[in-house]
């Protein structure tokens, strides 16, 4: 699949997945890049998701094949807040909202 592709499969699973709603959004400094914002910024997106980082792993592993995962991190791109699972043949995203599969996708190489 090409690099592309996997970029544009994102914003359109975002549609159908649950979202950051305004209100949530204004609590977080999206411009402030000091330390001490980042970390409690990271600490309200851990506080708005609503299932926590062994059950976004386990609906991964259910998911999709079941592989090594080497690290988890929760990220936010745009109103979209996921958690991005890193794994030995590549990364899955997995909705931190609703819990719903957001990408599945193993390395190309």
């Amino acid at each position: 699949m090409h690099r592309w592709i996997k970029f544009a499969l994102l914003p359109i699973a975002a549609f159908s997945s649950s979202m950051l709603d305004s209100t949530q959004m204004s609590q977080l400094n999206r411009y402030n890049h000091r330390q001490s914002v980042i970390f409690s910024d990271m600490t309200k997106l851990k506080r708005f998701a609503k299932i926590d980082q062994k059950r976004a792993t386990s609906i991964a592993r259910k998911e999709c094949e079941p592989m090594e995962i080497k690290f988890v991190s929760l990220k936010r791109r745009g109103r979209l807040l996921y958690y991005e699972i890193f794994t030995d043949t590549g990364r899955i995203r997995v909705n931190a909202l609703d819990g719903q599969l957001i990408q599945c996708e193993g390395d190309d190489s």
